[in-house]
C-alpha cells in the first residue's frame, strides 16, 4: 500500500510537511507526510497572505527613510 498524503488522503505522500513549524519541529518528528500538490497549495495560500502586507510595509519604509 502506498503512503497516502495525510492532508488530502488522495495522492501519494512525497514530502514531509512542517507547516509553520521549523527545523526543531522537523528534527523531533513533528511533521506530516503530504503530497506535492497539498504542499504547493499551502505554500501558495501562505504567500498570498504575506503579499497582503506589502502596502503596509511600503508605507513603513517611507516613514523610516
Amino acid at each position: 500500500m502506498k503512503d497516502l498524503c495525510q492532508n488530502c488522503k488522495k495522492r501519494k505522500a512525497t514530502q514531509n510537511w512542517v507547516g509553520k513549524g521549523g527545523m526543531l519541529d522537523f528534527a523531533h518528528g513533528m511533521y506530516q507526510r503530504w503530497c506535492n500538490y497539498c504542499t504547493t497549495e499551502a505554500q501558495l495560500e501562505y504567500a498570498r497572505e504575506i503579499a497582503k502586507t506589502i502596502p503596509e510595509l511600503e508605507k513603513k519604509m517611507k516613514k523610516l527613510a
